[in-house]
């Protein structure tokens, strides 16, 4: 009896060393994403010039810019989401089936809220 009360032990041992490793590795992220959000040119420092096709250019690039804003805006929703859910522990399991998303898919996204099959259902794939 002893044995297995220590496994189970060992195991919660092992899922909170876990959850502190992918915790590090999404606060590490999320800092990466600021600084490179403040190493940026600011949208606001475009300027249309020239002729026509300066103006275009110039165009182009603010929205290369936005677009890139947007992207790092919502990556930096999901690791917060990730976070929060760390706290309250619920992080790792799937918010369409209630399932246990995979350690390996938490690996390679730890910002998953699906477990792949659900993932692929709401993509059209299943």
């Amino acid at each position: 009896m002893a044995k297995s009360k220590s496994k189970t032990s060992s195991q919660k041992k092992d899922m909170i060393e876990r959850l502190e490793s992918l915790r590090e590795m999404l606060e590490s992220e999320r800092e990466r994403i600021l600084q490179e959000m403040k190493e940026k040119h600011s949208v606001n420092e475009i300027v249309a010039h020239g002729d026509l096709v300066d103006q275009s250019n110039d165009y182009s690039e603010r929205e290369l810019l936005l677009g890139m804003a947007e992207h790092d805006r919502t990556r930096l929703l999901s690791i917060n989401e990730a976070l929060t859910k760390i706290d309250e522990g619920t992080y790792g399991t799937c918010t369409t089936c209630g399932e246990e998303i995979p350690e390996a898919r938490l690996l390679a996204l730890p910002t998953a809220k699906n477990c792949i099959k659900c993932q692929s259902a709401s993509e059209g794939y299943g």
